[in-house]
């Protein structure tokens, strides 16, 4: 049995080390630069999470939309938010979240103001049918 696991979990770990970390996605892959992707964060929920572990999109300056699964089952401390890739990379600190009671939604709030992108704009309506949609 230990023969078959061997394989399995090094070719598991060279997937992880080889594989870019969760950005946005358009139809299954990274989804091409723009106004709305650079929008998306790649956060670290916890001191032991990982870059990619969620992601969260610029709401305001300083708060970062994500699921509430993603930040229920540990506390802020040592959570992060990652804007941009390459040398354009930001990292912002979370100082405290809230979730929603009843919707899988969360709010992270930075500790400074996000600079050089604008925030995604938000719906304040229900969109009718064939118009274009927002957060």
């Amino acid at each position: 049995m230990q023969h078959k696991i061997f394989p399995a979990l090094l070719t598991a770990g060279i997937v992880a080390l080889t594989t870019t970390p969760a950005s946005a996605l358009e139809h299954g892959e990274p989804a091409p630069d723009s106004v709305e992707s650079r929008t998306v964060a790649q956060l670290k929920i916890g001191r032991v999470g990982s870059f990619g572990d969620c992601t969260g999109t610029l709401v305001a300056e300083q708060w970062v939309l994500t699921a509430r699964h993603c930040l229920e089952s540990v506390n802020n401390e040592g959570s992060q938010a990652r804007f941009g890739q390459g040398k354009d990379t930001r990292v912002y600190d979370v100082d405290s979240w809230a979730v929603s009671p009843t919707i899988d939604a969360g709010l992270m709030h930075l500790t400074e103001p996000v600079k050089g992108i604008k925030p995604a704009k938000l719906a304040d309506a229900v969109p009718t049918a064939r118009e274009k949609g927002h957060c």
